[in-house]
């Protein structure tokens, strides 16, 4: 009989009803306890992730999927409100999207409202604290966007960050997602500014005024 091994979570009663983590073992299962012992583990961290922003933990049903592109397999996790999307690795929450938004408020957030609000809410659901927040606009006559991306140096990788859409008004979280692809230096020149602006020059109609320039981590193409 084909076997796995898996790494699980082991908890006490305590530790179920807290959340606190006892410890952690590596067990070879059978095919069918290993399916059993994931779904498990991922219903586990999904609730404990709604439980995190006070909405409904109900599981209607798990999936395990594989993204097309990256062929890395995935689990998309269904609660009567809302979608989630959970590492296949690491078994945490990446994506959350609400299935239907109460728009029936009026609209009266300033961006500083909106600014204190996301911010509160980013440490409750205990996000990344070493990422800044670099973008904060409406996006929309109902929510706002808030970018969250860490910084290496002067520079923030967008690879490495929190995207939020949200409603000041209702504290709602409409969408969440986190990207975890971290920055590797790599020996590769790092050109200037000035070096920058000629090279655009060249492949820009010279009749246009180059009036900033910007260095940031662009990923290249995978093929």
């Amino acid at each position: 009989m084909k076997k796995y091994v898996i790494t699980t979570v082991l908890f006490s009663i305590v530790a179920l009803i807290t959340g606190s983590l006892i410890a952690k073992a590596n067990l070879e299962v059978p095919e069918s306890e290993a399916s059993d012992a994931i779904e498990a583990i991922v219903s586990f961290e999904s609730s404990k992730f709604l439980n995190s922003m006070n909405l409904d933990n109900k599981i209607v049903s798990i999936d395990e999927k594989t993204n097309s592109f990256s062929k890395e397999k995935f689990y998309t996790v269904e609660t009567k409100t809302s979608m989630l999307k959970v590492d296949s690795t690491t078994h945490s929450v990446t994506s959350y999207l609400v299935k239907q938004v109460n728009c029936n408020f009026k609209k009266s957030s300033s961006k500083e409202d909106a600014k204190r609000m996301i911010l509160s809410k980013y440490e409750e659901l205990g996000l990344p604290e070493e990422y800044d927040l670099v973008y904060l606009e409406e996006f929309d006559d109902y929510c706002w966007e808030a970018d969250f991306q860490k910084k290496y140096d002067n520079v923030y990788n967008m690879y490495e960050a929190v995207k939020i859409f949200f409603v000041p008004e209702t504290e709602e979280i409409i969408s969440l997602n986190k990207f975890n692809e971290e920055y590797k230096e790599t020996k590769d020149e790092i050109i200037t500014a000035e070096i920058a602006k000629e090279i655009a020059k060249t492949v820009l109609d010279s009749n246009k005024k180059i009036s900033d320039t910007k260095l940031t981590i662009i990923k290249g193409n995978s093929y």
